[in-house]
C-alpha cells in the first residue's frame, strides 16, 4: 500500500474481491432457489461451483451496474476540477484529467484507499440487489406457485413475527437519514420536515404510478379472490420502483440533472415492497405449500439484510470518505494538478456559460 504506484498484485486484489464475493453469492442463490421450490437442479461440485462463481462474478463485473449508478456518479472527485473554471487540453474531459492525476502525482496511499473502498462500495451495492431482488421474487412467486400436491409445512405465524423486524430495519434507515439531515439544523421537527419534503419529488411520477398499481392490484384481488397474479403485480410494482430509483436516481424538477435518492426514500421504497410481500405471504400461503417455514423465514431474512445494508450506508460512507480525501488533496494541490494535466483558464467569454453549467453540483449522499 505504501508503494509509489499501484502494482499488479494490488490491482488483482481490488478487482478480485469484486468478482469473487458477488459471484459466490450468485451460486448460493442458485442453490437456495432450487431448494426452496424443490426444482431438483443439480448441485455443482466444488470445482464447478468455483468456475461458475467466477463466471457469474465476471458477468457482474462487466455489467458494472454499481459503477453506473447515480450514487457512484455523484461521489466522483473530478467534480472538483470542473468547478475550477479551467479546461483540459482539446479533446479531453475533466474526468480524463482526473485519471491522469490519479496515476501520476496523487499519493499512493490516497489513491489506493479510494480504489479499495470503491471495490467495497461495488460489492455492497451488488449484495443489496442480490439479496433484496431474489427475496421479493421468491415471495411473490410463492403466492402463485401452489400446486395441489404441495406438501411442505408453512407456519405463517413466523412470517407475521418478521413484519415488525422489517419495520425495525426500516427505522434504521430513517434514523440514518434523520442524522444526516440534522447537521446544521435546529429541532427535530424542522429536520423531519426537510427529510419528508424531498420524498414526493424523489418518488416522482414513476413512484406515484407504482404505488397506484400496487393499491389497485391489491383491491382487485380482494374483489376477485381467485387471481393471485394480482398480488404478484402489487409486489413487483413496488420492487421495480425501488430497483430503478436506487440505481438511476431521479430528475431534479426544472433541470436535466439527475440526483441519487436519499437514504430515507430508498429505505421506505425497499421496506414497503418487502413488508407488503411478507404480509401477503402470511395471509395467502396455505398450511401446505411449495415453501417451507424455514425457507420463508430465510428469504425474509435476506430482505432484512438488504434493508440494513442500505439503511446503515456502510458501503456509501466508505466511498464518500475516500473520495472526500481525494477532493481535499486536489484542492490543496491545485497548481500541481493544473500543471500535471495542462489545464488552462477558460476564455472570459465562456465564463458565464460555464458558471451556469456548473451551478448545479451533484447530489451528496
Amino acid at each position: 500500500m505504501g508503494e509509489e504506484r499501484l502494482n499488479a498484485s494490488g490491482f488483482e486484489f481490488y478487482e478480485g474481491i469484486r468478482i469473487a464475493i458477488p459471484g459466490a453469492l450468485v451460486i448460493a442463490l442458485y442453490v437456495a432457489v432450487s431448494g426452496t421450490f424443490g426444482l431438483g437442479a443439480p448441485s455443482p461440485d466444488p470445482v464447478v461451483a468455483i468456475v461458475l462463481a467466477v463466471a457469474a462474478g465476471l458477468f457482474l463485473y462487466f455489467v458494472d451496474a454499481s459503477g453506473r449508478s447515480q450514487l457512484y456518479a455523484a461521489a466522483q472527485p473530478h467534480r472538483v476540477l470542473e468547478r475550477w473554471n479551467e479546461e483540459p487540453p482539446h479533446g479531453l474531459r475533466m474526468q480524463n484529467a482526473y485519471f491522469v492525476v490519479l496515476d501520476t502525482v496523487m499519493p499512493a496511499g490516497i489513491r489506493n484507499r479510494a480504489l479499495y473502498f470503491g471495490s467495497i462500495f461495488r460489492i455492497g451495492f451488488e449484495v443489496i440487489y442480490l439479496t433484496a431482488v431474489p427475496a421479493l421474487t421468491v415471495l411473490a412467486i410463492s403466492l402463485v406457485a401452489q400446486p395441489a400436491d404441495a406438501s411442505r409445512t408453512t407456519d405463517t405465524t413466523a412470517l407475521w413475527w418478521l413484519v415488525p423486524c422489517e419495520c425495525l430495519a426500516m427505522l434504521v434507515g430513517l434514523r440514518e437519514g434523520y442524522l444526516m439531515a440534522r447537521r446544521g439544523r435546529d429541532g427535530a421537527c424542522a429536520t423531519w420536515r426537510e427529510v419528508l419534503s424531498r420524498m414526493p419529488e424523489q418518488y416522482g411520477g414513476l413512484g406515484g404510478a407504482a404505488v397506484l398499481i400496487a393499491v389497485l392490484a391489491s383491491l382487485a384481488y380482494v374483489v376477485l379472490r381467485q387471481e393471485p397474479l394480482l398480488l404478484v403485480i402489487a409486489v413487483a410494482s413496488l420492487g421495480l420502483l425501488w430497483s430503478i430509483r436506487y440505481l438511476v436516481g431521479y430528475r431534479k424538477a426544472g433541470t436535466s440533472q439527475r440526483r441519487n435518492i436519499d437514504v430515507v426514500t430508498g429505505t421506505v421504497m425497499l421496506s414497503s415492497a418487502l413488508i407488503v410481500a411478507t404480509v401477503l405471504a402470511a395471509l395467502e400461503l396455505p398450511a401446505s405449500s411449495v415453501m417451507s417455514t424455514a425457507a420463508a423465514v430465510s428469504w425474509c431474512g435476506a430482505g432484512i439484510v438488504a434493508q440494513l445494508l442500505l439503511g446503515t450506508r456502510g458501503h456509501e460512507k466508505k466511498l464518500w470518505a475516500a473520495f472526500h480525501t481525494q477532493r481535499a488533496w486536489l484542492e490543496l494541490n491545485r497548481e500541481l494538478v493544473a500543471r500535471s494535466c495542462a489545464l488552462t483558464p477558460k476564455p472570459a467569454a465562456a465564463d458565464g456559460a460555464a458558471t451556469t453549467e456548473q451551478a448545479a453540483a451533484p447530489a451528496t449522499s
